[in-house]
């Protein structure tokens, strides 16, 4: 019975573990995207939509990035 506990405390753990991992690398990704506009914008000279369309932000994302900018 004990290593039946086991089995599904380890299998929750590891689904917890992964799913943590998961929205810590979304938010950096995002974090590391919002700064790569930002520094287009202010290098390049570009407006939003021309920094999307040099990193081939997908347009479905864009509106999402708009509102952090």
């Amino acid at each position: 019975m004990a290593d039946l506990s086991e089995g599904i405390f380890e299998e929750g753990f590891e689904k917890g573990v992964e799913k943590g991992f998961n929205k810590y690398f979304e938010t950096g990704w995002k974090k590391t995207t919002l700064k790569l506009i930002r520094n287009l914008m202010e290098t390049m000279n570009v407006n939003a939509q021309q920094a999307f369309e040099m990193l081939k932000i997908p347009e479905s994302d864009r509106s999402e990035y708009l509102k952090e900018l």
